[in-house]
């Protein structure tokens, strides 16, 4: 993502969630919205189910994360993979590295995401 100036991996690892695998890591990234530098931390859960795969994603100001981290952790920690209630979805081919490939896309996709809500915070999102 060209938008993306520089990351730093801050935490990364796995954790037991209910009794399933959840891999997460937390970033801090320089990034250039149009006519603005942002530092922001964002918060990055994988949920693997059978067939699917599940991205939960918090993102804030870097200056501001310590705030909104507890709400983070919330969020985080009660997600629950159900597959009636996906938000977006994909398919993707059944080789490994296709895998990898569409889950870093769709992962880079909700960090973006993440990252234009806090660049747009108290305006309206472009469309």
């Amino acid at each position: 993502m060209k938008q993306i100036k520089s990351t730093t991996i801050d935490n990364w690892g796995e954790r037991t969630q209910r009794g399933r695998k959840v891999f997460f890591v937390k970033a801090t990234s320089e990034v250039e919205v149009p006519g603005v530098s942002l530092v922001v931390t964002q918060l990055l859960d994988l949920h693997p189910t059978p067939g699917t795969v599940f991205a939960v994603t918090c993102t804030a100001l870097a200056a501001g994360f310590a705030r909104e981290e507890k709400d983070f952790e919330t969020v985080m920690t009660s997600f629950e993979p159900l597959p009636d209630m996906t938000v977006a979805a994909f398919r993707a081919p059944g080789n490994l590295g296709a895998v990898r490939a569409v889950v870093a896309k769709a992962s880079g996709d909700a960090a973006w995401a993440g990252v234009a809500r806090v660049a747009n915070r108290g305006r309206p999102m472009a469309q």
